[in-house]
């Protein structure tokens, strides 16, 4: 028998490491339940403007509705994007046990 499975988002943060604490308070805020955090080394290549930055970074990473991963992204181009280094991208996945990644949009 086949594992039922649902379709939902993975949304990818790659940022400095000193913003961890504050993203993931910021995730929390939004109502996101929980998140993969793994340290990371990063590097950018010059002229990139805010993305000149080398040194350690975080990879967050979040699974959830479209609508969850839009209301993240909003508030991240709204108070990250300008001024530091973060990068951030979305995939489609397949999720076993959907109800784990349940977001309460806290927006």
């Amino acid at each position: 028998m086949p594992i039922n499975t649902r379709p939902l988002k993975l949304l990818v943060i790659v940022a400095e490491a000193v913003l961890r604490d504050r993203l993931v308070a910021e995730l929390k805020t939004l109502g996101v339940p929980g998140c993969t955090l793994t340290p990371a080394m990063s590097w950018a290549l010059e002229g990139l403007g805010s993305g000149e930055f080398e040194g350690p970074s975080v990879r967050m990473e979040v699974v959830a509705s479209v609508e969850a991963v839009d209301s993240i992204l909003l508030a991240l181009s709204e108070k990250y994007f300008a001024t530091w280094s973060i990068m951030a991208w979305v995939t489609d996945v397949q999720v076993v046990r959907p109800e784990k990644y349940a977001v309460t949009l806290g927006r």
